[in-house]
């Protein structure tokens, strides 16, 4: 007899989820770069490497939904 997993329910969060959650409610999104740029991710990059050398740690992520490099920083 074969057996169908039940999915757990949809109102049940995961640790994996809460920390997700968390990581994105403290990162800070303080730059936004077209994707599409002839530099590729570079613009952002430096931003973020401009940003960290000032004291505020910062990380470029790529935002596929919008099709765009977004830099965060990361609260400490």
């Amino acid at each position: 007899m074969n057996r169908i997993a039940q999915e757990p329910p949809s109102n049940t969060t995961t640790q994996a989820d809460e920390f997700l959650r968390r990581a994105r409610s403290e990162q800070t999104v303080v730059a936004r770069f077209p994707a599409g740029h002839p530099r590729g991710s570079w613009p952002a990059e430096e931003h973020a490497r401009q940003l960290t050398a000032e004291g505020r740690p910062a990380t470029v992520v790529m935002d596929l939904a919008n099709d765009r490099y977004l830099v965060k920083a990361v609260a400490r």
